[in-house]
């Protein structure tokens, strides 16, 4: 079965109005038997294969991010103009 994919995310400041450029915004393609193919501006893999098994991605929160979140499992890295393809299995 072939599906399309999509994010459309934008967030905002309720105190000033003024708009955040830090959500992921892709579209994409995924098939069962294949896997999915997504384009746009996303999270690279550390957030999606590493990030669950750190303190900062599983139950710790930002207080347990590293200094500069340099290793981005904090999230504050998104790769924009970016193509992920991920395997069905």
């Amino acid at each position: 079965m072939t599906r399309a994919i999509f994010r459309l995310e934008r967030g905002f400041s309720v105190a000033t109005g003024e708009g955040f450029n830090d959500h992921p915004v892709y579209v994409g393609l995924g098939l069962d038997a294949f896997g999915t193919l997504t384009l746009g501006r996303q999270y690279d893999s550390i957030h999606d294969y590493f990030a669950p098994f750190t303190l900062t991605g599983s139950n710790g929160g930002t207080a347990f991010a590293h200094l500069v979140d340099n290793d981005n499992t904090n999230n504050s890295y998104l790769a924009a103009n970016s193509v992920k393809y991920t395997t069905a299995t």
